[in-house]
């Protein structure tokens, strides 16, 4: 299982430390569960894409364990979670321990106050797709097949 230190993972959270690439190989599809009142997943279900196999062996890692997701959301539906998800994640950053507050964030909240949520968000780093978010109480359940 890979660590991620503290101040790795604050560095991570804010954009740094991008290594990754596409490795052209196939969408791989996990489910995002919370750890609110115990490990469990979302109703209904929510999951997350990646490409890049390294990430997927990221993903894979954190499967249960207490590592929150950060990444970059939209604000449209993906087709592969329920229409009730009025955003979806199209970029993973990373499986941190820790967050910063400018991106703390929770997936059911921000999915109920949609605008609250990106008045006071940050863009992407680097330029990427949509708003970031580091949803502290957010968990990886599964690899979806």
């Amino acid at each position: 299982m890979r660590s991620w230190p503290g101040i790795l993972a604050l560095v991570a959270a804010c954009g740094g430390g991008d290594e990754g690439g596409d490795d052209g190989g196939a969408t791989l599809r996990f489910e995002l569960g919370t750890a609110k009142g115990g490990l469990m997943p979302y109703d209904p279900p929510i999951y997350f894409d990646v490409a890049d196999e390294a990430q997927a062996d990221e993903a894979r890692a954190a499967i249960g364990q207490a590592l929150h997701v950060n990444g970059c959301i939209v604000d449209e539906p993906a087709p592969y979670n329920d229409p009730h998800w009025g955003f979806h994640f199209v970029e993973i950053l990373t499986f941190a321990e820790v967050g910063i507050e400018v991106c703390d964030a929770n997936i059911a909240e921000t999915n109920a106050d949609w605008p609250g949520y990106i008045s006071g968000a940050n863009p992407c780093p680097g330029g990427g797709e949509g708003w970031q978010v580091c949803s502290w109480n957010s968990r990886v359940l599964a690899e979806v097949e």
